[in-house]
């Protein structure tokens, strides 16, 4: 049986989201203000040089393909292939070294090492079937999850401070109706004409921050052997873990900026599937909460970067 990896759809679009953005912001600079000033020609190396390194970024992520003998690696630069029978060390879960090119810290990955101490390191987040790799691994070298049952010790329901000023969501709850509140109001007083203008901006800026930051704020309902995440914007969005397919959960935090706050729960099933829940709407006394119900049902909790979170 032969695997072949497939990059995420996300991944991909975030790609050629930031390719269009910095191509049109090139393009605008050239055409309205010329390439006389020096400013400008800084400005457009910056961005050219931006743009070169994404590409780069992009096609350095290996096409990764494995059968019962073998793994490949492959990229336009590269190709790898080694023996499974030479692997000598991997871990299948686990917080992988930052991949070169790329600001965001904290990626899941799976670690191989083979003979002659080459090592490979490949990301969860640029793939969207890697848990079949990791599943192919786990049965050739017999390293398949444990399931053993699990519950939690009450029902609880930890939904945080949605509109607490020091959650993420009350924060930008805040700062976007200062917002709309300004901006429909220049644009009424502007022009009394324009009212019936102002009101479809509030009424788009609202859409779009349920459509845009609807993702960042997941939250948990613990129920006996039940995970139930739900989602305070997504009201009707409801998703289901029984605790014995759960084999752990990790912390998530976006960027390297020095000071490691939490910002999501990625989930990882016995199969090696997961899944990053943001949780924008909790403060530290919840996430404390939070991995206390996850240890006390047995649930392995990896949080490398937040030991002050412990009791």
């Amino acid at each position: 049986m032969i695997i072949k990896t497939r990059k995420k759809i996300s991944f991909v679009l975030s790609m050629a989201f930031a390719f269009s953005m910095l191509a049109i912001m090139i393009f605008v600079i050239i055409y309205l203000e010329g390439i006389t000033s020096i400013i400008n020609l800084v400005w457009i190396a910056f961005l050219l040089v931006f743009l070169f390194r994404i590409i780069h970024f992009y096609l350095k992520i290996p096409k990764i393909e494995i059968d019962d003998s073998k793994i490949k690696f492959k990229t336009i630069f590269s190709k790898k292939e080694y023996l499974l029978k030479d692997l000598r060390k991997f871990e299948l879960t686990g917080k992988a070294p930052p991949f070169k090119c790329i600001l965001v810290a904290d990626l899941e990955g799976m670690y191989l090492q083979f003979k002659d101490k080459n090592i490979e390191y490949i990301y969860d987040d640029f793939y969207s079937n890697l848990w079949k790799i990791k599943n192919h691994i786990a049965k050739i070298r017999h390293k398949q999850p444990r399931v053993g049952k699990k519950y939690f010790k009450s029902n609880l329901s930890i939904k945080g401070s949605p509109f607490s000023f020091f959650s993420l969501l009350g924060i930008i709850m805040i700062a976007l109706s200062f917002f709309i509140t300004i901006g429909s109001f220049l644009v009424i007083v502007n022009d009394l004409q324009n009212v019936k203008l102002g009101n479809v901006i509030v009424i788009l800026a609202f859409t779009f921050v349920a459509g845009i930051f609807g993702n960042l704020f997941y939250y948990f309902e613990f129920n006996h052997d039940k995970l139930i995440v739900k989602n305070h914007l997504f009201f009707w969005f409801r998703k289901i873990y029984e605790t014995k397919d759960i084999k752990e959960v990790t912390i998530h935090h976006s960027f390297n900026i020095g000071v490691y706050v939490p910002d999501g729960l990625r989930i990882i099933s016995n199969d090696f599937q997961n899944k990053i829940y943001v949780l924008g709407a909790y403060e530290d006394r919840h996430w404390k909460k939070l991995l206390k119900m996850f240890n006390e049902a047995g649930i392995r909790v990896r949080y490398k970067y937040f030991d002050k979170l412990e009791d």
